[in-house]
């Protein structure tokens, strides 16, 4: 569910690992099976209507876990977690990690502008969940036969993407976006976290099926008004954003 790399614990967590420990053998925690964006940035503040910068930004459910079940969706932001508030990514990572498998909680959202309270069952965290990503070059660009119809925007070049590029980029072969071929160095859409391969779905909620879509979205895009790109990269779905001070 989380990946991050901590440098101290608190003494009442660190006591009730060592009571695991002894009563059980291991370690046992909470598993939610969400993805979750870093922070919820100015952008997406306004690209989702929230009322503050407080929560989690849902980016993928995965299949078959608490969260699916019990209806979460990907653009969910998270507010609170069995009565207690998630100011941030990190934070409910604490408050899922800190709670019994088996428990049932209450997790109130704001979806669609509106808030929502579902009731799910927590379950123990699996090995799987902390395995990485494979990463994988982007070389692949090369083994395409004919170059496509190609639009830039801040130094990102991006084409409409076909089922044999899609696949070359550990795609779903039936995405729709456009592709990301190309970044330059330094760019804003450097700046902005788009690589090589990332596919783009939207551009503040605005469907890019194609790059005509993609142009007309990205002409409408102020950066000090903030923009925020919804993306797969190597077919895991994110939430880029990004805000020109």
């Amino acid at each position: 569910m989380f990946a991050g790399i901590g440098f101290a614990v608190p003494i009442n967590q660190a006591k009730a690992i060592l009571d695991e420990l002894v009563h059980k053998g291991r370690v046992v925690r909470g598993w939610l099976g969400v993805e979750l964006a870093r922070e919820i940035t100015p952008a997406i503040v306004k690209t989702f209507a929230l009322p503050d910068d407080k929560g989690a930004l849902v980016n993928d459910v995965m299949k078959n876990s608490p969260a699916e079940k019990a209806g979460l969706k990907r653009g969910d932001v998270i507010r609170s977690f069995d009565g207690k508030p998630t100011p941030s990514s990190d934070g409910l990572q604490n408050l899922v990690a800190q709670t019994p498998p088996r428990k049932s909680v209450e997790v109130v959202v704001i979806r669609d502008k509106k808030q929502k309270t579902l009731t799910l069952v927590l379950a123990e965290r699996p090995e799987s969940a902390d395995v990485g990503e494979d990463e994988e070059s982007a070389n692949a660009l090369e083994k395409k036969d004919a170059k496509p119809e190609q639009k830039e925007w801040l130094g990102a070049k991006v084409v409409n993407v076909t089922s044999d590029l899609a696949e070359n980029f550990q795609q779903p072969r039936d995405a729709e976006g456009v592709l990301v071929v190309d970044v330059d160095a330094g760019s804003r859409a450097d700046d902005i976290g788009l690589v090589p391969g990332d596919l783009i779905r939207a551009v503040n909620q605005v469907p890019t099926p194609n790059v005509e879509t993609f142009h007309s979205a990205t002409g409408k895009v102020k950066l000090s008004q903030g923009v925020v790109l919804d993306i797969l990269r190597q077919g895991h779905p994110m939430y880029l954003s990004f805000t020109k001070e």
